[in-house]
Formats: C-alpha cells, structure tokens, sequence
C-alpha cells in the first residue's frame, strides 16, 4: 500500500509540473485551468478552486463541464447556514467577472459583424460601380 501512495503521489506532483509549465507557456489555455479547478477542489483549497473555475467556466473548450460545477458548487455554498454570506459577497466578484467577459465578447462580435457588414458594402459597391 505504501509504494502505491508513493506512486499517487509521484504522479501528482509530475501532472502538476506539467500543469504549471502549460500555463507559462499559455496562460490563457482554459484546460490548465480547469485541470487547476478539479485539484483544488479535491484539495479543499476554496479560493484557488473558485477563481479557476470562473475562468473554465469562460473557455468554450471547457465550459461544458466547468458550468454545471460552478452552478452545483454555488447552489450549495450560498445555501450554507454558517458561511452563506460570505459565499454571496464572493459570488458578486464571479458574477462581474463572467459578466464582463460576455460583454467584451458580445461587443467584438458586433464590431466583427459591422466590419464584416461595411466589407460587404463596399464589394457591392465595387461590383455595382463595376470597380473590382
């Protein structure tokens, strides 16, 4: 038993190395992050888990599964009689994050969609004038 708890740990701390170097490499790479998200919530480490998992919750790679445990976790958390309020002060600060990401992202999209709509103007124009 005991070689098998040093193989555990072993694989750990190398899946954790690995980890930390994807993320140097790319910060942004959403699977570090919710890789990061599931070992510190095993690990019972509440702030790491919660501000990692706000940001797979963000990636579209990993928001699938990311989503549903930010919805169970806070469903639970702020129902908890003792650290409820708490929970909710954090919540808002997730909250504004994921807000804020959706409407950067949503304002790129219409200025995509305009440049795109004001190209296709101007080819129309250029094929209407006869200008190519």
């Amino acid at each position: 038993m005991m070689e098998f708890c040093h193989l555990l740990t072993h694989v750990y701390l190398s899946l954790r190395s690995l980890l930390i170097k994807a993320e140097k490499i790319d910060p942004n790479f959403c699977d570090v992050h919710w890789q990061f998200a599931q070992i510190n919530y095993k690990k019972m480490n509440v702030p790491m888990f919660e501000e990692r998992l706000v940001k797979a919750v963000l990636c579209p790679f990993t928001m699938g599964g990311a989503l549903p445990l930010f919805q169970q976790y806070w469903s639970i958390a702020l129902n908890d009689p003792k650290l409820g309020q708490l929970a909710a002060k954090r919540k808002v600060k997730y909250d504004k994050m994921i807000n804020d990401a959706v409407v950067a992202a949503s304002l790129k999209e219409n200025n995509f969609l305009s440049t795109k709509t004001a190209s296709t103007a101007r080819k129309e124009t250029d094929v209407a004038t006869g200008e190519l």
